[in-house]
């Protein structure tokens, strides 16, 4: 736990933030997600924007079979009903790493930001991964507050 906070506290602060691949910014007048989804990403500069992080902190962590974590991750993706969000690719990838892990675990944290505007959630958690050398992925994302208007 102490690894990761000590990770997480790297992120609070002012930083520039890359637009994920998928998003909807346009680059060169087309949208990023068409140049990822023509595998041409490397043929572009993505933009990036000043985001601020104000806090970040542990509420819970727990460690999860790669099993587990690819049932959950099915499950969900199972449950997208219209709409072309490569979900095969996504499966097949997952499927093929809990062939390959079989009996490892990952942590499963539970985490509570407080960020400015447009700060992208799952990129952070993409981040964080990749500095704990797992790469990460957001299971839920539930938004607290939205300027003066706060969830009860």
């Amino acid at each position: 736990k102490l690894e990761i906070q000590n990770i997480i506290e790297q992120f609070v602060g002012k930083f520039q933030q890359p637009y994920p691949p998928y998003s909807s910014a346009r680059v060169q007048g087309k949208l990023m997600f068409q140049w990822a989804r023509e595998g041409r990403l490397d043929e572009i500069e993505i933009p990036s924007k000043e985001v601020e992080v104000m806090s970040m902190e542990i509420l819970s962590l727990e460690y999860i079979p790669i099993s587990e974590l690819y049932e959950n991750i099915s499950y969900r993706i199972g449950n997208i009903t219209s709409g072309d969000f490569r979900q095969t690719e996504i499966l097949e990838r997952w499927k093929e790493l809990r062939d390959t892990c079989g009996s490892l675990k990952f942590p499963l944290v539970e985490i509570k930001a407080n960020v400015s505007h447009g700060t992208y959630i799952r990129s952070l958690s993409h981040e964080l991964g990749n500095k704990l050398g797992l790469g990460g992925v957001v299971l839920d994302l539930l938004r607290t507050r939205v300027q003066d208007f706060y969830l009860k």
